[in-house]
Formats: C-alpha cells, structure tokens, sequence
C-alpha cells in the first residue's frame, strides 16, 4: 500500500482527451474526467462523501466568416464532483470535465475540442487539504480557413468552488471569405434542386426523393442545410388524376400529395422551402 499523504494533492483520471473529433462529440464521461485526490489515492472511490456534480455557467466559443454566417459553435459547462474526505480529512475532486451543450459545424467546416486537466494543487492548508485541477477546453475550427484555436481554462476545487481562469469565449470572425464563397442575400430567392425530373416512366414509379425535389432559398446559398430550423415536412390533401373509358373501365390513374419542408432561416432571418 503507498503511503497516503492528504497534503500533497495528485492528479487522476485522463490528462487529455478529446470531446468533439472532426464535428462528432467523442466524449466519454465514464472514462473523459480527471480528478485531484491525496497522493496515494489511485481509485476515487476510496474517498467518501462525494458531492455533487456542480456545474459552471455555460460557455461558447463560436465562429464567423466575414459576412456574419455561423461555421462552428461549441457550447459547454465545466462539471465536477467535489468534497470527497480521507477519513474525514480534506476536500477533493473527482470526475472533472466537460458537459456538451452544443457541437454545430457548417459543411465547410472542421469542428474539433480537446480537453486537458493539469495543475492539480492543494488549495487548503496541510491540516485542512483542499484539493483542485485545471481543466483546460481547446476549440479549434478550420475550413475554408486557416485553423484557428480558442482555448478556456477553469480551476474547479473540492470545496465546490470555481475559479475562470484565462478564457477566449464568445464569437470570433475569421478572416474574409474566400472568393469562392458566394455573398448571401436572403431577399432574393432563388431555386435549387431539380427543376424537372420523372415519377413515374412506363407504369413504374422512378422517383428518387433524395435528390427529386426542389427548394426556394436565399441566393449564395447552394445547400438547404446551410439554414438552419426546418420543420415539416408539411403535406397537401390527396390529389389524383385517373382516365376511364367509354365504358367506365378504369385505364389509369395516379394519386398523390404535395410535400415540402420549410421554415428554415439563415441566421434567423427569413423562412424558406425545401
């Protein structure tokens, strides 16, 4: 058995993980956490009185091209549990990180989040040990632009405080789009899809639904999920045209209904179709 000195303060847990790969959260909170614990502590669980999760503010770190249009957002809270005691001595911390609340990227765009845990310290005297970790959130955006890195630190303690350390939150622009980014005017609309395509050849429904369709959106934009908030999708009554002979004997006939999703907005600004 290691000696246990609940003075020294040590870090458990995962040094460095990552939350969010290439848009897609990763996390997995049953392993993505780090702790501070006496030294020779190896097993959290070995301490007792846990409280908690506590939970910071959310924060958010987001980027903008140059015409204000959201690439990527990433929005979460800093969680911990905190007061674990060695018999009865000192206030710990364990399962420190990250709860996602947001992982957005645009098309274009490269979403990915590290998390890092360093510098764990007894914030409390020798008798009275208050243990405490930093836990450090790297976003890091790139597309159509150089990579950029936004980085936001917070010291979480095991007397269920919080110290913000240094953090970059908030929007950030990026440089100007490139040229081949078209400038968006959401009052004028134009269409895109397919302007004509076939249902039915020969008898034989030929319809494609993933690609026969059109959609009504703001001009400079090529992709419907680019906007954002669509609803439906929404459907007409049952229209059908059917052809009979003179005798009454039905020859042919086809049925069917509108549908059309809409309500998606750029930036929240207006509602188009698709």
């Amino acid at each position: 058995h290691a000696q246990i000195d609940p003075a020294t303060v040590v870090e458990i847990g995962e040094a460095l993980y990552e939350a969010v790969k290439d848009n897609q959260p990763v996390i997995n909170t049953a392993v993505d956490w780090a702790g501070a614990v006496p030294k020779g502590v190896t097993d959290w669980t070995k301490l007792e009185n846990w409280k908690g999760p506590a939970q910071s503010d959310s924060f958010y770190i987001e980027f903008k091209n140059g015409i204000g249009m959201k690439l990527t957002k990433f929005a979460w809270r800093f969680v911990w549990k905190y007061g674990g005691d060695m018999n009865g001595v000192g206030k710990y911390v364990t399962q420190a990180g990250i709860d996602i609340d947001t992982a957005y990227a645009y098309l274009s765009e490269h979403l990915d989040v590290e998390v890092k845990s360093l510098k764990p310290v007894n914030y409390g005297t020798s008798a009275a040990p208050i243990g405490g970790v930093d836990v450090q959130v790297s976003v890091s955006s790139h597309g159509l632009f150089e990579k950029t890195t936004k980085v936001c630190t917070m010291t979480v303690k095991g007397d269920g405080t919080s110290a913000l350390g240094t953090c970059e939150h908030g929007t950030f622009g990026l440089s100007k789009p490139s040229n081949d980014l078209p400038a968006i005017d959401p009052s004028t609309v134009v269409e895109i899809g397919k302007e004509i395509y076939q249902a039915i050849e020969d008898n034989q429904p030929t319809l494609n639904t993933t690609i026969d369709w059109a959609g009504a959106v703001p001009k400079g934009v090529t992709e419907w999920t680019q906007l954002e908030n669509w609803q439906g999708p929404a459907q007409s009554d049952t229209y059908y045209v059917e052809f009979k002979n003179g005798l009454g004997k039905k020859l042919t006939k086809f049925a069917w209904r509108f549908v059309w999703k809409y309500g998606g907005d750029m930036n929240g600004v207006g509602k188009y179709v698709t």
